[in-house]
């Protein structure tokens, strides 16, 4: 991971492509989830539909119960790594993820729109140090551990935060949906858009990236600068780099390998009192 220098601006605030209402996006993505699948390799990927529930490769969505289910494995286990994702696809940056899957973005964005949420992406560049007011997601992970029994917690106590010496706090992970960019995804090529998490891999992020399709709602997501205040002008002394604050929290993180169920739904937004709160990531 790169270090920062203690003095830089802002990033640039540039335009970009805003994801589409929802019904629109839900056609795209139906279409998308039928088209992309070779004769071969990714015939599996055509939706299962039964009354109630939809299955996918990694993907069981529930309408009714306004529910999904990831199914992944655990990747990054040692407290020594610094994590940017909580989950990625085997073609995200695995070296710096906690938990992988074979669910697609494309997948993943079908069945957060079934749960009938709408994204918000307010992000602009990877390390944007803001708080998110996108809708939100609790996620639970269970998995057995070496004696086969069933452990289940929320996914944030198996984060551990360097920067404030303890575990995430349990806001839920907000929906920013990713973005649409030309070109092709790693599953194969076709033209027209893509959602640019199906190109990089990075499903849920722990250090804030506007690619990714859920993401670390907190102000502390992101690179924060410290600032403090002089008789001309403020100014930034230190960064506390969002890309190296989390690791794997070594006493509720099972061995690598570990298959594991993520379990979510949705969650109402924070009061403003909370909102304030987040914004120092307390």
């Amino acid at each position: 991971m790169n270090r920062r220098c203690c003095r830089r601006s802002a990033p640039p605030r540039r335009a970009r492509p805003r994801a589409p209402a929802s019904a629109a996006c839900l056609l795209l993505l139906l279409a998308a989830a039928s088209a992309h699948a070779s004769p071969e390799r990714d015939r599996p990927a055509a939706p299962t539909v039964t009354p109630r529930v939809v299955e996918l490769p990694g993907l069981r969505i529930d309408p009714a119960a306004r529910t999904l289910q990831i199914r992944g494995w655990f990747v990054v286990t040692s407290p020594r790594v610094a994590l940017e994702y909580l989950l990625s696809t085997q073609e995200g940056k695995l070296h710096e993820t906690l938990i992988a899957t074979e669910c697609s973005a494309e997948h993943l964005m079908l069945g957060l729109i079934l749960l009938g949420l709408e994204p918000d992406n307010e992000l602009q560049a990877r390390g944007d140090p803001r708080p998110l007011r996108a809708p939100r997601l609790r996620i639970t992970a269970r998995w057995r551990d070496e004696h086969g029994v069933e452990q289940t917690a929320p996914v944030e106590s198996l984060l551990y935060d360097l920067f404030a010496r303890s575990t995430m706090p349990e806001v839920g992970w907000a929906f920013t949906g990713s973005r649409f960019v030309r070109g092709s995804s790693g599953q194969g090529e076709r033209g027209g858009r893509t959602l640019a998490a199906d190109v990089s891999g990075g499903l849920i992020a722990v250090y804030h990236d506007p690619d990714a399709v859920l993401d670390n709602p907190l102000l502390v997501g992101g690179d924060v600068p410290i600032i403090v205040p002089t008789f001309e002008r403020p100014e930034v002394v230190r960064i506390l780099p969002g890309d190296e604050r989390y690791v794997a929290y070594p006493e509720r993180v099972p061995a690598r390998g570990t298959a594991v169920t993520l379990t979510a739904r949705p969650l109402a937004l924070p009061s403003p009192a909370n909102a304030e709160r987040e914004r120092g990531g307390r």
